[in-house]
């Protein structure tokens, strides 16, 4: 009988009649091909998880006035009831979650987890108040009420100082609530109402809707802003592919102009753009702009800033 476990060559016509006989290199060619999969997929990560457009980024023109501050008449807030901020009821919790759902979700997230779609674009990412470490402020009463104060600007953290003090405490209490937080003593309580004079009431100002306010500031400077000076801007951005791509509307740029020395720096300049875009005369793309086209920007609005 004759041998065939051993040949001295392959034949390969008798491959193509029996391809069986290739079974046992199915599983070193499997092996082969995983592997090279493996090391593409590693040396791509990057670019496989990057995402060219954003598909929860919303243009802000289709909320811009849904959004926008309402105009209210300022005028004297009556106190806070002391005996809530410690003890908050239900209807003071309600209350807070209301106003946090209105002010706060789009960011942080309706569950406080810091995943609210108008947080996406910004770095750092809002903050994920069931995580206990890495807080600006801090996670006591006093720290809350602080951030709600005077914001963090380096955050891109607004201030809600506009809102009436008892509301900004029953947003602290709603918030309060997602996890545990450092338990409220009476005399943290006390140094509050001294620091802020809670219990003599709280003075609210006027307030007007942020796109009028926009008007009335681009109306009062316009006289030091001339049409050359809005052409050469123009040019300028327009001379960068990446900050040309993602302008809207030039006019509406303006606006940077205007932001106060005491906070102007490009940390600023790429929060409030980000967060509305279309306010600012961008495109909602302007979130994957680059560092280095960022600079350039900054570079040439502060060159033709109003000081």
């Amino acid at each position: 009988m004759e041998n065939r476990k051993f040949e001295p060559e392959i034949d390969f016509k008798e491959l193509v009649k029996n391809p069986i006989r290739l079974f046992g290199w199915i599983y070193p060619l499997l092996i082969i091909l995983m592997l090279g999969i493996g090391i593409f997929f590693v040396k791509n990560l990057d670019n496989i998880n990057k995402n060219k457009f954003s598909p929860l980024l919303t243009d802000s023109s289709f909320v811009k006035n849904e959004v926008d501050i309402s105009m209210k008449k300022g005028g004297i807030v009556p106190a806070v009831d002391i005996a809530l901020i410690s003890s908050p009821s239900d209807d003071f919790i309600n209350k807070g979650k209301e106003l946090y759902l209105a002010n706060c979700s789009s960011c942080h997230g309706e569950l406080g987890k810091g995943d609210g779609v108008a947080g996406l674009s910004l770095n750092p990412k809002p903050r994920n108040f069931l995580v206990t470490d890495g807080w600006t402020n801090g996670r006591t009463l006093s720290d809350l009420y602080k951030t709600l104060q005077e914001g963090i600007i380096k955050n891109g953290m607004a201030a809600y100082e506009y809102l009436p003090a008892s509301d900004r405490l029953a947003i602290i209490s709603f918030i309060r609530t997602f996890t545990n937080f450092p338990e409220i003593t009476n005399d943290e309580v006390a140094l509050l109402d001294v620091t802020y004079k809670l219990s003599e009431g709280t003075k609210v100002p006027n307030t007007i809707p942020i796109s009028l306010a926009s008007e009335l500031i681009i109306n009062e400077y316009s006289n030091k802003i001339n049409e050359k000076t809005i052409i050469n801007l123009s040019n300028e951005l327009s001379n960068n592919v990446k900050i040309s791509e993602n302008v809207n509307n030039i006019q509406k740029i303006q606006k940077l102009l205007f932001i106060p020395d005491s906070i102007w720096n490009k940390n600023v300049l790429v929060s409030i753009v980000t967060q509305d875009p279309y306010n600012f005369g961008m495109k909602s793309s302007v979130a994957f702009m680059k560092n280095s086209d960022w600079d350039l920007m900054f570079a040439l609005l502060n060159k033709y800033r109003v000081k």
